[in-house]
């Protein structure tokens, strides 16, 4: 009787006569569905080895609560300290409490029994060895990992068995971390060529791992987990079909995240946890996928056709994001690896021109944001982003821009009008709306009704984009129904909390202000000479320092805060917008000097 996971069981090795004659000379007892078989806490008087049946092992969690930490199958011993400690000794209490997931059959050890029972089998006794030391090893590496391997089903749903190798690929390349895919039942020679058996353990990248589907549902719950002990993502591809054998409906596995693979035409029938969540199911291999891969509208991810260089790759156990396919998967993969990307753009007048920089290195080093969201000068960036610009590309269109910025109207709402912006922005967007890009996107806008924060993640772009930027003062609100919209950084100068709300797992901020961390001056005062600023520059300026004061706040749930140095560059007011290209270089510098905590944060980018 082999023992899943590496452990044999109490009676491995025993001919089928030696096991019968074993079994004969001990007690037998059944415990009921739901019953306790040992108490955390209690010391028993004899080993119990389980026949038949499961046994889970729950652990009191800080909150009293119990927690499934394991479980227990036929050859699997407890209770194995009463054989060698008395039953009052400290070494001899239960750390766990065992309970019956089922009906269970087991067989009793006394004490006193064990040494007759070794010296007539000592191959029990090298087996209650190997239990015992294979316990306390995986005791040790789950010590020393507070964070076990992440287990992922994959149902085949008409889908090609090299989608979930593509898959497991790209989680490795992303991740930089042991990946395994396990696959249960039958599988086809593309798979098995690509899988790569040959690779050293020492290479990075997947590797396959074949279960044989006639294990029973423990048994297989059982090697997933020891994989998670081994191995950082684990993907399981099931069967496609019913679910009475399913091991991800037993015990421990049963709320892992199920993921469904279908083709380009089959239907998707999903009944699993998160079925309604974005990448709840693949198709491959479709004709046409977003540009910029990730979920559609349907939450399903579309991939392409692999490409040789594609299969080259993934002959390696790895998946590259630079392919329409690796691009396709690389949004799930940073899903389930929990390293999606969200770009978080400050508001700060013609200093904008800093995010310019950050998006030349991100470019560089192939860095692409999964949602992206801005406030004021950051919302018209972020957009441009988002409508698929390169950096350049966005600069010309802001220089564009700009020269439609300084028209003086009636100060009557505002000193400038924003017709000439407005115009230039259906230009560019035309009537595309926020929810139809390929990238998400929010823009922050503040509305001086209710004095609350407005995100917008639906409707015209264009609009939303007037409204993100309207500094107070300088041009007039934006009406949208009853709200009457401001510039985003009055109320969130750089939004990561928007990031953080759109499902990024990162989140890279770009602060146009530092503020001062000088003490406050004792100032005298005293008459003054000289003429005062103008009217444009005072509001500008007061609403720089106000987005300053609270930007540190704001900036609170960044993983990675890129900030600017601008001490180089004379200072430009909105007249001079269109000339704002010298503020470029900063960002480059900010982008540059952060790439170790970029790479800390993303591990791809490791090289």
């Amino acid at each position: 009787m082999a023992r899943v996971g590496g452990a044999p069981s109490f009676f491995s090795g025993l001919t089928e006569d030696e096991l019968g004659r074993v079994l004969r000379g001990l007690s037998r007892r059944r415990v009921a569905e739901g019953a306790v078989v040992l108490g955390e806490g209690e010391s028993p008087t004899e080993m119990l080895v389980i026949l038949s049946g499961i046994v889970a092992v729950l652990v009191r969690d800080d909150h009293g609560e119990d927690s499934r930490v394991g479980e227990l199958g036929p050859g699997d011993t407890i209770g194995e300290t009463a054989l060698f400690t008395g039953p009052a000794s400290e070494v001899n209490r239960a750390a766990a409490t065992l309970r019956a997931l089922t009906d269970v059959a087991v067989v009793a050890v006394e004490g006193a029994a064990f040494p007759q029972l070794a010296a007539a089998y000592p191959q029990v006794l090298h087996n209650l060895g190997a239990i015992l030391s294979h316990r306390l090893t995986r005791s040790y590496q789950r010590a020393a990992r507070a964070e076990r391997g992440r287990i992922t089903a994959l149902r085949l749903s008409g889908g090609p068995p090299l989608l979930a190798w593509a898959l497991a690929g790209s989680v490795a390349w992303h991740s930089r971390a042991a990946t395994v895919l396990a696959v249960i039942g039958p599988t086809n020679g593309e798979l098995t060529a690509l899988a790569g058996h040959g690779r050293l353990p020492e290479e990075p990248g997947a590797r396959l791992v074949l279960l044989s589907p006639a294990a029973s549902p423990p048994a297989l719950a059982a090697e997933l987990d020891e994989l998670s002990d081994s191995y950082r993502h684990v993907l399981v591809l099931l069967p496609p079909g019913g679910t009475g054998d399913d091991p991800t409906r037993h015990g421990v596995w049963a709320s892992m995240r199920t993921i469904a693979l279908a083709d380009a035409r089959q239907p998707l029938l999903v009944d699993s946890p998160g079925g309604d969540r974005p990448g709840h199911a693949v198709r491959g291999w479709v004709s046409a996928a977003p540009a910029r891969g990730g979920p559609g509208r349907d939450g399903v991810v579309s991939v392409p056709a692999l490409t040789a260089a594609d299969e080259a790759a993934l002959r390696r156990g790895l998946l590259p994001a630079a392919t329409p396919a690796g691009a396709a998967l690389g949004w799930l993969a940073r899903d389930l690896c929990g390293l999606k990307v969200g770009l978080a753009l400050g508001a700060g007048s013609v200093r904008g021109y800093a995010h310019y920089g950050v998006l030349r290195v991100f470019e560089r080093v192939g860095l692409k944001a999964d949602y992206v969201c801005g406030t004021s000068i950051g919302a018209i960036i972020a957009s441009t982003y988002a409508l698929g610009h390169s950096a350049d590309e966005a600069a010309r269109v802001m220089e564009s821009t700009s020269m439609r910025a300084f028209r003086l109207t009636a100060p009557i709402h505002s000193l400038l009008s924003n017709a000439g912006v407005a115009e230039n922005f259906r230009s560019v967007s035309g009537e595309r709306r926020i929810e139809d890009l390929d990238m998400p996107l929010a823009l922050v806008a503040a509305d001086l009704t209710t004095g609350r924060e407005v995100v917008f993640r639906r409707g015209l772009l264009r609009v939303a984009a007037l409204a993100s930027m309207a500094i107070p003062g300088i041009y007039p609100p934006v009406r949208i129904g009853e709200s009457v919209l401001v510039d985003g950084g009055v109320v969130n100068p750089v939004p990561t909390s928007v990031a953080c709300s759109m499902g990024a797992d990162v989140v890279i901020a770009a602060s146009l202000s530092r503020p001062s961390g000088a003490p406050a001056p004792d100032v005298e005062a005293v008459e003054g000479n000289g003429r005062p600023p103008s009217l444009l520059h005072t509001i500008v300026r007061s609403v720089e320092v106000m987005q300053g004061r609270i930007g540190m706040s704001a900036t609170a749930a960044a993983t990675v805060l890129l900030e600017m140095d601008f001490a180089e560059i004379p200072g430009l007011g909105l007249h001079a917008f269109a000339e704002g290209r010298p503020y470029i270089a900063p960002g480059e510098a900010a982008a540059e000097a952060a790439l170790p905590a970029l790479s800390a944060a993303l591990p791809w980018l490791r090289g």
